[in-house]
């Protein structure tokens, strides 16, 4: 979980729950560049490294 959570990441702006902050890719505690990599990397099939236990890009939640 990133260094935001509940009402205080709501009130930055960020999406978060007990599973992370929307747009956290790698679950690495921040939405950055290194996301927005990943995201692109996933849209032409190029494979993308995660920590364990985070959810994949395109998975149901």
């Amino acid at each position: 979980m990133g260094p935001y959570s509940g009402r205080a990441a709501e009130k930055r702006g960020r999406r978060c729950d007990t599973r992370g902050c929307w747009g956290d890719v790698d679950c690495l505690n921040g939405v950055t560049i290194g996301d927005a990599q990943k995201i692109a990397r996933d849209l032409i099939d190029l494979a993308i490294t995660q920590a364990e236990g985070c959810l994949r890009i395109g998975d149901s939640v």
